[in-house]
């Protein structure tokens, strides 16, 4: 079968892409065409096409979507020594990933107009991947709104702000379309460092249950729309699958170290493995793992949180900021449970066309309309993770070690080249602004 866009077997496109193609739900051998960086063509067979240039990937090779990473922190501005635009814009591209989106917990905290105007001249100036933003809680709705023509895909909330006036906010992101991204920790039941150096203890699963509670409790009664991210328990999640069944726009987002991880790294790295919320038990690991699997959760992020390796090495707990660098490793260790028989193929869209859904764009599938955004993986090739091989300037992972298989080998953004074989292959500045927009219709 060969789908077509009208009078495009009469049409010159810029390049045509063969191989063994993820769409939808299954790799299928097919061909793509591209004109002026969107998928035009989606067949078996496109030689009566004209093109400027073909690209066939053959043997071990396959072509997924690009990723699409709703949570990143890229950092720059006061932080840039811990990641910048450029690095963190070049991890991405060599994770497969085609489309990130910042978080406003930076230094200064983007909750005003003249730091996000900052933030997006910074990327645009610097970035190789497309971009995106949330806004962080402002002084005012007027700011909100404000913001809201600078494109951000809207609010993201933190523990420090749960004491603020958040449903006027919240009702003014849900009528204008736009999503609010909530941290479930709740403040009152996180405790001091003096009674514990386990951040586990510090930060109990009670902070997350709670505050899940309380904002399920404020989606239902308000019709709001709330994305819970980096959940980190089972609980969390029952919760949430609760409110959706009761009507509630809510959803939710796993990391990797949460699906992956457990309490046994938190002993064997010690402060190196903290991060908010903390690592669970094994048991609730695998509960989420096994939810997952099953397509229980609506996305898989990064949670993309660099630091300097003698920042996360220092003996004061105190001093040890939370978070890992994620955007390199994240697709191949969902490749590598794939390979294994452990997770369905169709687990891609976890990290693609569902949080591409999510946000409302035309990215993360191989669809026609949508953007040419790709990259080829070489499923047989096998490599040991070595944060000291990162692109971030973040040189440390929780995986350190780990064997798996499943290579990104070359990354596209729009049609165009972007990484290949360990090497970026555009300018900086290369990365575009992605807004809110109509979702192409699927052909």
């Amino acid at each position: 079968m060969i789908l077509l866009v009208k009078g495009s077997q009469y049409m010159r496109v810029d390049t045509i892409v063969s191989g063994k193609v993820f769409i939808y739900d299954r790799i299928v051998e097919a061909s793509f065409a591209i004109k002026d960086g969107k998928i035009v063509t989606l067949g078996k067979n496109l030689s009566n096409i004209t093109c400027e240039k073909r690209l066939e990937f053959n043997g071990p090779y396959v072509i997924l979507p690009g990723m699409v990473d709703i949570h990143v922190h890229m950092r720059d501005l006061e932080q840039s020594y811990k990641e910048d635009w450029l690095s963190g814009s070049t991890a991405a591209v060599a994770g497969g990933i085609t489309l990130v989106v910042d978080m406003p917990n930076t230094k200064p905290p983007t909750n005003n107009l003249q730091v996000l105007k900052e933030k997006i001249e910074i990327a645009r100036s610097k970035s190789v991947v497309d971009f995106g933003f949330y806004f962080g809680v402002p002084n005012s709705i007027e700011e909100l709104e404000e913001a809201f023509k600078y494109g951000i895909f809207g609010l993201k909330i933190y523990p420090n702000d749960y004491e603020k006036p958040l449903v006027s906010y919240m009702k003014e992101c849900t009528e204008n379309g736009k999503i609010t991204v909530v941290h479930p920790e709740s403040p009152e039941f996180l405790c001091d460092s003096e009674i514990s150096d386990r951040h586990s203890k510090i930060r109990p699963p009670e902070a997350e249950v709670r505050a899940v509670e309380s904002f399920v409790d404020i989606a239902l009664r308000h019709g709001l729309r709330i994305h819970f991210t980096h959940i980190s328990l089972a609980s969390s999640l029952f919760n949430i699958l609760k409110a959706k069944i009761r009507g509630g726009r809510v959803s939710c987002d796993v990391t990797p170290h949460h699906l992956f991880l457990n309490l046994s790294k938190e002993e064997e790295l010690g402060y190196l493995s903290k991060v908010n919320p903390p690592l669970r038990s094994e048991e609730n690991q695998m509960l989420l793992y096994n939810a997952f699997k099953r397509f229980l959760i609506d996305a898989y992020i990064t949670d993309h949180a660099p630091h300097l390796m003698e920042e996360k090495m220092s003996s004061v707990y105190e001093e040890v900021p939370p978070g890992f660098p994620g955007l390199e490793i994240a697709l191949p260790l969902l490749i590598n449970e794939i390979v294994q028989d452990n997770f369905p193929l169709q687990i891609i869209n976890l990290y693609s066309f569902y949080p591409a859904k999510l946000l409302n764009i035309s990215k993360g599938i191989m669809g026609i309309g949508f953007d040419a955004d790709f990259s080829i993986v070489n499923y047989k090739k096998e490599w040991v993770i070595k944060g000291e091989h990162f692109k971030s300037k973040a040189k440390y992972t929780p995986f350190e070690g780990k064997k798996i298989r499943g290579q990104i080998t070359q990354t596209y953004i729009r049609g165009k080249n972007v990484y290949e074989e360990d090497c970026i292959t555009v300018k900086p500045g290369y990365g575009q602004l992605i807004t809110p927009n109509q979702i192409a219709e699927l052909k």
